[in-house]
């Protein structure tokens, strides 16, 4: 970690501490010896200095690096500490003759965020912007990575948006499944323009220890792995539903004990029912576990180490000529020769897929395949053959037109997970293995276009 420098300076009518960029952009890093030595200079009679007080107890540990040891969390850090920050800014009426001041768009902006539509993934729905006093962490998450640049576009002043979309590639590009070294300095230098753009645009009093910070985040993913493998997302989420497990001060670590092994069992039972269970029994688990993932009327499939679900009541698959096509190519034979069934919904280590839906304000029909290629899931069908069986996603193709939010010339920062999908003059499929690598979307349909972004990993739920 490279040592900060602190200053207060005046904020509205008292003072704050401050934490401004200071060059040369890559001073002397801490060390664990420069922080022992400071340690023990404190009983020279020296003056404690960079935040150094007295002699931590952790400095003993053997092989534990009291500089490196505390990666950055970036739940609190950015999510809750600068994306909060930024909202703030551009939404408090103390700020009304400022120029990134968007109260007044409120409205516009709501009926914008009425038109998402997340994925399953994402647990909450879209809420305004004005009642970000209760958004929860992972609502400032979503609204960072998928859905302000859609939203403010055309909203907040070009300046303002190109400055944040520094953030959102960022954050994006370090919390993929995996972050390449490249990819790691790119962000660095990516996140370091941000932090010198938030004095510039919003001035000195605005550079809180949560912006200087995100100075940490790149070094953070090269010593530790992807941001999501060391949040304290996942942390918080089991808290919550810890606190569900006991009722009453007496023996709480005997009823979590007890009250998580009969949900877990119970989990395990429900996703065996039969399909014909009657609704009122599947009502009342499906209380029970509530706040639990759980499938109910799903057909168990184990397809490697991949564990599928399938979901609803199979249905006889009639394909049409050219799907025909595809499947004799993929199984090397013909239709007549395969039994197909067709499902409206299969759950894929955890993760959720189905078919386009007419009502609900959520899909996860959107999906990512092969890089970079966007589609709709048309059909998931069940084949099989006389020696095996496979579950197989028919996936509807779209056109991906790259969205101008503000390209950084300098560091290349794009959000290139965020585009503009179109559809095809005539309907064009792909048959893809449900095992291969997907990841889910976000979309939003504004302005007559529909705007898709895809979720940068399989593995982080909120």
């Amino acid at each position: 970690m490279v040592p900060s420098s602190r200053t207060s300076c005046s904020k509205g009518e008292g003072h704050v501490m401050t934490y401004p960029f200071e060059y040369p952009v890559t001073p002397e890093p801490r060390t664990q010896r420069s922080m022992e030595e400071q340690a023990i200079g404190l009983h020279s009679g020296l003056q404690a200095e960079e935040g150094v007080k007295s002699i931590s107890p952790l400095l003993l540990l053997p092989e534990f690096d009291i500089v490196q040891g505390f990666p950055v969390d970036y739940m609190h850090a950015a999510c809750e500490g600068v994306v909060e920050q930024l909202l703030d800014l551009w939404t408090d009426k103390v700020n009304h003759n400022r120029a990134w001041y968007i109260g007044n768009s409120m409205a516009e902006i709501d009926e914008r965020m009425a038109a998402v539509v997340p994925p399953s993934d994402i647990t909450r729905l879209p809420r305004s912007p004005s009642q970000k006093a209760h958004w929860k962490a992972s609502e400032f998450r979503s609204w960072i990575l998928f859905y302000c640049l859609p939203i403010l576009k055309g909203i907040l002043p070009a300046a303002f948006l190109s400055h944040t979309l520094l953030l959102v590639h960022a954050l994006w590009i370090l919390l993929q499944d995996t972050v390449t070294l490249d990819e790691i300095s790119m962000c660095e230098i990516v996140l370091t323009k941000f932090v010198i753009g938030m004095e510039e645009l919003y001035g000195i009093e605005h550079m809180t220890y949560n912006v200087h910070l995100m100075l940490h985040l790149s070094k953070t993913v090269q010593l530790w792995g992807p941001l999501w493998s060391n949040s304290c997302f996942p942390f918080e989420g089991y808290n919550r539903k810890i606190k569900s497990l006991f009722h009453g001060t007496r023996y709480v670590q005997a009823q979590i004990a007890q009250n998580f092994t009969v949900m877990r069992l119970l989990r395990i039972k429900v996703e065996r029912l039969p399909v014909d269970t009657s609704p009122v029994i599947l009502q009342c688990i499906q209380d029970l576990l509530r706040g639990y993932p759980v499938t109910v009327r799903a057909s168990s499939l184990h397809l490697g180490d991949m564990q599928v679900l399938l979901m609803g009541n199979p249905q006889n698959y009639e394909a049409p000529m050219r799907v025909e096509e595809m499947l004799h190519d993929h199984f090397g034979l013909a239709a007549e020769g395969l039994i197909i069934h067709k499902f409206s919904c299969v759950v894929v280590n955890g993760r959720k897929f189905s078919t386009p839906k007419l009502t609900g304000r959520r899909e996860d029909c959107y999906v990512s395949y092969d890089g970079t290629c966007i589609g709709v899931v048309s059909a998931i069908l069940r084949v099989r053959t006389d020696t095996t069986h496979k579950v197989v996603l028919l996936i509807s193709k779209r056109k991906v037109q790259r969205v101008n939010f503000g390209n950084d010339q300098q560091t290349g920062a794009n959000a290139g997970h965020i585009c503009e999908i179109l559809e095809y003059r005539e309907e064009m499929f792909v048959l893809r293995c449900v095992k291969e690598k997907y990841l889910k979307c976000v979309t939003v349909k504004l302005r007559g276009k529909t705007y898709c972004m895809k979720l940068p990993n399989g593995i982080e739920l909120d």
